[in-house]
């Protein structure tokens, strides 16, 4: 299956235009060890979110926990889906390179 990498451009708060190249497609290992990882991380995340917190301030625990989510469950994540989803649900809260960081680390986790 061929890789997609796309290009990301956002302004930042002082008008700097920042490039993220996005992970390619990531898929939840076959080794039992590395699942293992993969569902502690997602249920360490999810617990690290806090409902009297506004979403700006935890952005990056919310994208690790929904990119970890979707591994853990979906046995797969497509980022630019997954970013769309998002990006719907938290407008223009959504951190960019809090995901892109997400999805960089989940890739670690799955090699």
């Amino acid at each position: 299956m061929e890789s997609y990498r796309k290009a990301r451009k956002e302004s930042s708060s002082n008008g700097t235009v920042l490039l993220f190249v996005m992970p390619p497609y990531i898929t939840l290992p076959l080794n039992e060890g590395k699942r293992g990882v993969i569902f502690r991380r997602f249920r360490k995340y999810e617990e690290m979110i806090l409902p009297h917190l506004s979403p700006e301030s935890q952005m990056d625990i919310i994208c690790k926990a929904r990119v970890f989510e979707c591994l853990t469950f979906n046995g797969s994540v497509y980022p630019p889906s997954l970013q769309s989803e998002m990006r719907a649900m938290y407008g223009k809260r959504l951190d960019v390179r809090e995901f892109v960081n997400a999805c960089k680390i989940a890739t670690d986790c799955c090699k």
